[in-house]
């Protein structure tokens, strides 16, 4: 006997966007399909459809049904879901009124599943009535759309032998990414939002420990588990070298804890940073790729002239005024191959100098760089940038930008080079930053500035397209 119920349901066929007019029959026939190839298909019922479901089937055939498993699929828009109405032409329904439907049913869904443009922000707020939901930030695309569904029901049927947990789905949802053929950008791919938790508070540094206490993020109602990364105290980072045993056993920890927040269901969390650049662009790098864009990260860091803890995004409101201008995007001295004669051909190594907090010496860079200084296949553009310090949060979101930029830049321009970033300024912004640093293909790689021997001097810190922190000179001896 089937243990669990499928209910197809299709919106509106017509509209703009990514799925243009939708066939929903083949999408349907998909799911069907893919279910009864699997191997547990007989734990599966799938339910007959409501094609052109107008609002009042839709909230009746949840009702009556109490499927374990909502699939929707047509057309959505910001916030909203297009339905038909009587007539047939289309009526939004927006998120609020469909989280009060899934919240008033007698037995909640374990997983909604809405294969609509522009529907993460409905799929987020499912996420506090059911156990999972799937939305698209941006468009959906047919092609996209039925691989993803395929790939998925298959999964989720052939893995039924345990029950249909967050494990199981989350497992099935990666697998159906993974899949995908001709993937376009992260935003136009589904993404998975787990049923919300607590919120999760990790801290780095011993100072930050309990900060967030007076942050004013734990509202009556809201739960908070806190996570906290041992770092020694003081300025360790700035007086020993990457290949200290304080490097590795702080790195340990990072990992340890962001296996931790695998393993849990959390609404969204909170990162207290004070710690090297290179640990905090790792764990950027490590949050948006585990979790993607589906649940919030919230990101602080302790503002010395104010003498307070400052939000720096992302789920920070836009500020009302335009940020000053944090960055100056560099021209490239274009050097060109003598054999293709093509701006960036030839080149293997490119330097990307920011400096928000002070001058960043040119010799230390050459230092730093070795042999590769010298090369003729080296590019630069070392350059004083910024306004010597960002003061305030409005000041963030135009370097986080700028910072994306100015990589994306440099990785277009030379494709295959390796980046050699080196960054001096607020460990929050390099982080902010990981997200758009991760999505380049070129290989980046993060310089720490530490004194050592009495001389300030750059050692490779990290490794951004592998997530690796290197521990001294030797680049094979990446953790």
């Amino acid at each position: 006997m089937p243990s669990l119920k499928l209910l197809f349901i299709a919106g509106s066929r017509h509209g703009s966007g990514g799925r243009g007019d939708i066939a929903l029959d083949r999408e349907y026939k998909v799911i069907r399909d893919s279910i009864k190839k699997s191997r547990h298909r007989d734990r599966i019922e799938v339910l007959q459809p409501s094609l052109s479901a107008t609002r009042a089937e839709l909230v009746r055939r949840l009702v009556e049904e109490e499927p374990d498993i909502v699939h929707i699929g047509g057309h959505g828009v910001d916030r909203h879901l297009r339905l038909p109405d009587d007539d047939g032409f289309p009526h939004d329904l927006s998120a609020d009124d469909i989280v009060h439907v899934f919240k008033n049913m007698t037995k909640r869904s374990c997983l909604v599943v809405l294969n609509t443009c522009r529907s993460l922000s409905v799929a987020q707020q499912l996420a506090e009535c059911v156990d999972a939901a799937i939305g698209t930030e941006a468009n959906l695309h047919d092609d996209v759309a039925i691989q993803f569904t395929q790939i998925f029901y298959e999964n989720i049927g052939n893995r039924l032998d345990m029950a249909l947990s967050s494990d199981l789905i989350r497992m099935a949802f990666e697998v159906a990414k993974i899949g995908i053929e001709n993937r376009p950008s992260e935003s136009e791919l589904p993404q998975l939002v787990l049923k919300a938790g607590p919120d999760i508070v990790l801290s780095m540094h011993p100072q930050t420990k309990g900060a967030w206490r007076n942050l004013g993020i734990a509202p009556p109602g809201v739960e908070l588990y806190e996570l906290h990364i041992d770092t020694p105290p003081s300025n360790w980072h700035i007086t020993e070298p990457p290949d200290s045993m304080h490097w590795k056993r702080v790195a340990s920890q990072l990992e340890e804890q962001i296996e931790k927040l695998e393993r849990r269901s959390w609404r969204r969390i909170h990162v207290l940073v004070s710690a090297p650049y290179s640990l905090g662009a790792i764990l950027g790098n490590k949050l948006f790729q585990r979790f993607g864009r589906g649940r919030a990260i919230a990101i602080y860091q302790y503002d010395a002239i104010s003498k307070r803890w400052e939000s720096w995004g992302p789920d920070r409101p836009e500020p009302i005024f335009p940020p000053q201008e944090a960055l100056l995007i560099p021209t490239w001295s274009n050097k060109e191959s003598a054999e293709t004669g093509s701006a960036g051909a030839g080149i293997s190594d490119v330097v990307v100098a920011v400096s928000i907090t002070r001058q960043l010496a040119w010799d230390e860079i050459r230092l730093a760089l070795g042999p590769i200084a010298n090369a003729p296949t080296l590019d630069a553009a070392p350059q004083h940038i910024g306004q010597d310090a960002i003061r305030n949060a409005e000041m963030v979101e135009g370097a986080v930008r700028d910072i994306g930029k100015l990589l994306a830049e440099a990785a277009e321009r030379y494709p295959g080079a390796t980046i050699h970033f080196f960054f001096s300024g607020p460990v929050a912004l390099i982080l902010r930053a990981a997200e758009k640093v991760h999505l380049l293909a070129a290989k980046v790689i993060v310089y720490e500035r530490i004194c050592s021997d009495g001389k300030w001097r750059f050692f490779q810190g990290a490794d951004l397209r592998t997530n690796r922190l290197f521990l001294g000179p030797d680049t094979s001896k990446g953790l």
